[in-house]
């Protein structure tokens, strides 16, 4: 067979060959098996037969004469000569070998609509608005091998972590167009993948990377009472510092990085960023606040994704994380107005001011507000907040620009964020 694996012969004889002009060919010894797709004569079987054959040089053709009378033409295509369609002695129609017609009407729909697959050309003709002809399944197009050409799907099962701490998952998003009041236009992310619980820190350069993983792991270790030995990253530059993986090496943390453009090996941290910028994108999409808050939004969708169930730990982050259930009884929309309590020494002065809500501070209780009217962002331990007229309202009136949440370069899509 064509894929070199073998097919059982059931049987043995004489086959009345009718072609499509009539003319009908007796061939011996053929030999029928039920698993074989196509139809093949052996030319040596021809011949011994007492059939002449006369070469085309110019297309390559072979024609087949019998006592002087020219029977078919053959025709190469793909390593193998085709010639017309036959119908047998029951007046079936037996494709033993493709029309050379078909496969030139084939080819040319193919070309025509766009090299569009096969599939498609098929319920094309099965709707009726393409005519019928023959389409083989082994044609290979190079233009689609040119254009089409894709990745190997990765099915591999990645290595998980046993407890805590025992690997995690790094990767650094950015540059954003729109920088924070603080000036940071990147940002860096560590999950543990035993319980996908994240931290997220913005910087300014990408080599402060370095700085906020000794940050992270100092701040870790001290409260899980564990070490850190696994580091999931991309070849970035920021992981690739002699000062970083010294340290590394120091600690005694495995340092495994991914293969350059693969992605999907280090899926875990690209999978969050895209999922962290999806609900930054949401959450300002609503809320009347200056473009350079999407720290605070930032900080704010981590803060949310550590408290929600994910399909890959059975429990919440924060509970795998803290061995405590995690409570929702303080989370408020992110932008709407709150009333804020104000301290005045005057009596017949605003007992509270109109506010923005921001986030929750990391090292405090409280939650963080914007005051517009001194333009700065405080703590406050109470507030009355105003989420549902920002729900409700018809138009949000924002005047934040979200193509400004983008990356310079798309890196927010999955696979793509910054190396």
């Amino acid at each position: 067979m064509g894929n070199r694996r073998s097919s059982p012969v059931t049987k043995i004889g004489v086959y009345s060959l009718v072609l499509s002009s009539d003319v009908s060919l007796e061939l011996f010894d053929c030999c029928y098996s039920p698993e074989m797709a196509r139809n093949i004569i052996s030319f040596h079987a021809l011949f011994r037969q007492g059939f002449q054959f006369s070469f085309d040089n110019k297309i390559g053709s072979i024609s087949i004469f019998k006592n002087g009378i020219l029977i078919f033409t053959a025709y190469p295509c793909d390593g193998v000569y085709e010639t017309v369609e036959c119908v047998d002695n029951l007046g079936h129609s037996v494709n033993y070998i493709h029309s050379t017609s078909g496969v030139e009407k084939a080819c040319l729909w193919h070309s025509r609509l766009g090299h569009i697959s096969k599939k498609r050309i098929v319920q094309l003709q099965k709707d009726g608005v393409l005519e019928s002809f023959d389409l083989r399944s082994d044609d290979v197009c190079e233009s689609c091998l040119l254009g089409k050409m894709t990745k190997s799907p990765f099915k591999l099962s990645f290595e998980r972590g046993e407890g805590l701490l025992d690997i995690i998952h790094t990767d650094v998003c950015g540059p954003f167009r729109s920088t924070t009041k603080n000036g940071t236009r990147f940002y860096v992310t560590f999950t543990d993948d035993f319980s996908r619980y994240g931290y997220i820190y913005l910087i300014k350069h990408k080599s402060d990377t370095f700085e906020k993983f000794k940050e992270f792991k100092n701040e870790v270790e001290n409260q899980l009472g564990r070490k850190i030995k696994m580091l999931r990253s991309d070849r970035g530059g920021e992981y690739l510092s002699i000062e970083f993986l010294d340290y590394l090496k120091e600690c005694r943390i495995v340092s495994q990085l991914t293969p350059p453009r693969t992605p999907q090996l280090n899926g875990v941290a690209e999978r969050r960023n895209q999922t962290l910028l999806d609900m930054v994108r949401s959450m300002m999409s609503r809320a009347s606040l200056p473009i350079h808050f999407w720290g605070y939004a930032l900080d704010t969708a981590a803060h949310m994704l550590n408290l929600v169930p994910t399909k890959k730990v059975a429990k919440t982050p924060h509970e795998m994380w803290t061995g405590k259930v995690p409570s929702l009884a303080h989370i408020k929309v992110w932008g709407c107005e709150a009333f804020v309590r104000r301290e005045t020494q005057d009596k017949l002065a605003e007992r509270s001011e109109r506010c923005f809500f921001l986030g929750y501070p990391k090292q405090s209780f409280g939650y963080l507000f914007y005051r517009p009217s001194e333009d700065v962002v405080f703590v406050a331990r109470r507030a009355v907040f105003r989420e549902r007229e920002l729900i409700f309202k018809e138009d949000s009136g924002s005047t934040i620009d979200l193509e400004e949440i983008q990356e310079s370069s798309d890196d927010a899509t999955l696979g793509e964020t910054s190396n």
